[in-house]
This record gives structure tokens, sequence and C-alpha cells, in this order.
């Protein structure tokens, strides 16, 4: 089964201080702005 992956609000995928909006608490990466969730 695939990851979901949910777009996020911020340009930049480097910044540490993203404030990310997820539907499941368990994110597991931060990458080309998408966010992966199990």
């Amino acid at each position: 089964m695939s990851p979901i992956r949910a777009k996020y609000d911020i340009c930049d995928p480097n910044d540490s201080t993203l404030r990310v909006h997820p539907l499941d608490k368990s994110v597991t990466n931060i990458y080309g702005g998408y966010l992966e969730v199990k």
C-alpha cells in the first residue's frame, strides 16, 4: 500500500520550522513539498 501524500502549504522543504497540517500524526518524511504519513 502506497504512503499517503498530502501537500503542505510551506514552499521551503529545507525549513526546519515547517508548519505542516497532516491528517495523521505519524509523519515519517518531508520531501519535495509533500509530507509522507504511515
